[in-house]
């Protein structure tokens, strides 16, 4: 209801503030257990859960970290050594 209602008013900008307190008041006072129950409650949120762990694992596997880990192990067990 009260988000609603602010939402109502003419300034786009408050309903984007007000998600952003509503959900910055949740993560600051809720126990990770309660967070949890939202999360598998909800597709959307699984959905955007899911969307930013795809994009970070990408951006992660692309990363230089990622190469020089890569290559490290490759030669810790010699190129066509296996790694035991």
């Amino acid at each position: 209801m009260t988000f609603t209602l602010i939402n109502s008013i003419s300034d786009p900008t408050v309903g984007i503030n007000t998600l952003d307190g509503m959900f910055s008041t949740v993560l600051n006072y809720s126990k990770m257990a309660d967070i949890s129950k939202y999360l598998d409650s909800s597709q959307k949120l699984k959905r955007a859960a899911a969307m930013k762990i795809n994009a970070q694992a990408k951006a992660y596997e692309e990363s230089n970290e990622n190469f020089i880990r890569s290559l490290s192990l490759l030669y810790a067990g010699g190129i066509i050594g296996k790694v035991k």
